[in-house]
């Protein structure tokens, strides 16, 4: 299906799940069903990209465009290491090992600065936790981090 076609019908997650392969049609369903299971719909958001909302802001986006990649943001730039701190070691190192860099996309693009625990990053868009292709481990991480953000936005 065509971005023009896409954009025309917005379709379901089902029809441009079956691009994938699969274990990541596996991984992909798992990720559909741990959002029912947090009472959250994915819908299209653009191109191959699905987003789930609460409150009308993003819990969390996915694209299936070569593969399964998904993003989450936990909390705003200026709020990230406060709310960085207040979770489980385990769940921070992970968030921060999983950060999507700057990968310095166009020659003009150097991207944003953020110190985070006394470690200066660079990110493009926002810090956001990106994972391709979760596996059952991460996938189980995914589903704490979704809970945390559903708790940052209703809480903020």
């Amino acid at each position: 299906m065509t971005s023009e076609e896409q954009k025309a019908k917005k379709p379901p997650y089902g029809d441009l799940a079956s691009s994938l392969s699969g274990a990541q049609r596996a991984a992909a369903d798992a990720l559909v069903a741990l959002l029912e299971r947090e009472g959250l719909t994915p819908k299209w958001h653009g191109d191959m990209t699905y987003s789930a909302k609460l409150k009308g802001k993003v819990v969390l986006r996915f694209c299936m465009l070569d593969g399964l990649s998904v993003f989450l943001t936990l909390a705003p730039r200026d709020r990230l290491e406060d709310a960085l701190s207040a979770l489980p070691e385990d769940m921070r190192e992970f968030y921060l090992a999983h950060i999507r860099p700057c990968r310095r996309c166009s020659p003009g693009h150097i991207g944003r600065k953020i110190t985070l625990f006394g470690e200066e990053r660079r990110y493009c868009a926002a810090p956001e936790l990106k994972i391709e292709n979760p596996g059952p481990g991460q996938m189980e991480m995914l589903s704490r981090f979704v809970a945390e953000r559903k708790r940052f936005i209703l809480e903020n």
